[in-house]
């Protein structure tokens, strides 16, 4: 038996909202599933993701994005999936075939969507192009004018253009002023570059939030004195205590009684999450990411028997602070009174929290060799991972409710 481990990555559009997601997996008998042949990887991450997981728990309602081959084309597997929610890759290779031509041609004129992948000055693309409803491009260390010229090219086809490999917010914006669509790589979980000589006043007082929230010496009365002093976030940490009381049955008048009944620890992490959720200047994506970063790492040290699963927790929540707040991580670490093995993981200098920190960011990324070799201990990470992105999309929802 084998079993498919299932990430995604999100693809934005301008505004920096998600378009879709592309589904990344791995098989778990040591062969990287993208190394398989391209016919048996799709298959199976097919009938994992749609008979097994079920789609919306991955994607969220939004797009799928799925690598195609051509005998998975031929097989007529993709024939029963829902149209309007899986995006198809194909490539030039796809061109050597009269028959698959001909597939491709018919699926499209029944709706369904493919992306054009890897497009290049050099690619046979012209052919495949009228077909497709995006065009993925590299954009990693190419230059501008190319790139414009690239999207200019796609014109007459009415594609999308889909920028691939966007590390850096100076490269999103080159993207967008080349003309591309849509936006995909890791520029989201970078410090973006503020030209200016201080912090904006909000981000100071989320940082002296966080700061006063997870103070280790903080007594009862002065978190709820920290917590009441913040309308919005007094108010949202109420509605969640109370929704946690409904479920046993229990009375919660207050932000006193709330930390008596779920903890100081529990409080103090949702009072951070909440707080962290209202970043309303930042893309929704980042919060999200934030949260399963953290139910993850939680799951993991739960399932390791580690000593207080809560500041695993911790240091999910706060891996992206350096992006939520746009400074180097070495800073804020600096300004924040968290426990050392905490400050060690988000700084990546060792440790179990490290470790299991570590194996949830190589799981978001795809690198499944680093996944599988950490993973050995049974520490189960794809069934943590998809727990936490049901678990984030609850906590997002229950949050945008109130």
């Amino acid at each position: 038996m084998y079993e498919i481990y299932i990430a995604r990555q999100a693809v934005l559009d301008k505004s920096l909202k998600v378009y879709g997601y592309e589904l990344l997996a791995r098989s778990d008998d040591r062969v990287n599933i993208n190394n398989l042949p391209s016919d048996i990887a799709t298959s199976r991450v097919l009938s994992e993701v749609f008979n097994q997981f079920g789609l919306d728990s991955i994607v969220d309602g939004h797009n799928a994005i799925v690598k195609l081959s051509k005998r998975t084309l031929l097989d007529g597997i993709v024939h029963g999936l829902p149209k309007s929610k899986v995006l198809f890759e194909i490539n030039d290779t796809f061109l050597d075939d009269d028959t698959i031509m001909d597939e491709i041609r018919r699926l499209k004129s029944q709706g369904m969507r493919f992306i054009y992948n890897n497009y290049s000055l050099s690619s046979n693309a012209e052919p495949l192009l009228p077909y497709c409803d995006i065009v993925k491009i590299d954009v990693k260390n190419v230059d501008t004018i190319i790139l414009e010229h690239l999207v200019q090219s796609l014109e007459p086809f009415r594609a999308k253009a889909l920028a691939d490999k966007v590390e850096t917010y100076d490269a999103l914006e080159r993207c967008k002023q080349a003309g591309f669509d849509l936006f995909q790589g890791y520029f989201l979980y970078e410090p973006k570059i503020i030209r200016s000589h201080g912090m904006e006043t909000t981000k100071t007082n989320l940082m002296h939030l966080l700061k006063e929230l997870n103070n280790p010496d903080i007594t009862t009365g002065e978190l709820e004195a920290i917590i009441s002093r913040d309308v919005t976030l007094s108010y949202k940490l109420m509605r969640y205590i109370e929704s946690a009381a409904v479920m046993s049955k229990n009375k919660v008048a207050s932000i006193r009684t709330g930390i008596i009944y779920l903890g100081m620890e529990s409080i103090k992490n949702w009072a951070s999450i909440i707080a962290l959720s209202s970043m309303t200047e930042k893309p929704v994506e980042l919060i999200n990411q934030s949260l399963i970063r953290a139910h993850m790492c939680q799951l993991l040290a739960e399932n390791t028997d580690a000593d207080e699963p809560s500041s695993y927790f911790l240091a999910g929540l706060f891996s992206s602070l350096d992006a939520l707040l746009d400074m180097p991580m070495d800073d804020v670490i600096k300004n924040m009174p968290v426990i050392d093995e905490v400050k060690h993981a988000l700084l990546n200098e060792g440790g179990e929290i490290n470790n299991i920190l570590q194996l949830t960011l190589n799981y978001e990324k795809g690198n499944w060799l680093a996944v599988q070799d950490a993973d050995m201990e049974g520490r189960s990470a794809s069934h943590a991972y998809l727990k936490s992105l049901k678990w984030a999309e609850d906590f997002q929802s229950a949050i945008s409710a109130v």
